[in-house]
């Protein structure tokens, strides 16, 4: 069975992220695709010891929804 969309994301960074999670309060129904196996942030270019570096103005998943599933 063929499922339909609203909308496609390509890449699952920030901002794919923060539209995946207002979408999820809405009708709407959208899909991210990513190239990538398994999430990673800035790979080879994090400070040590760092987990992501993203100004905080660009996090719009915390913005969206502080509460949800997804910030961490």
């Amino acid at each position: 069975m063929m499922k339909r969309f609203d909308f496609v994301a390509i890449g699952c960074g920030p901002y794919n992220l923060g539209l995946m999670t207002l979408a999820e309060k809405t009708e709407l129904h959208g899909v991210c695709f990513e190239q990538r196996a398994e999430m990673t942030w800035h790979e080879g270019v994090l400070i040590e010891g760092m987990r992501m570096q993203t100004h905080y103005l660009q996090d719009l998943v915390t913005l969206a929804d502080p509460t949800h599933s997804r910030v961490f």
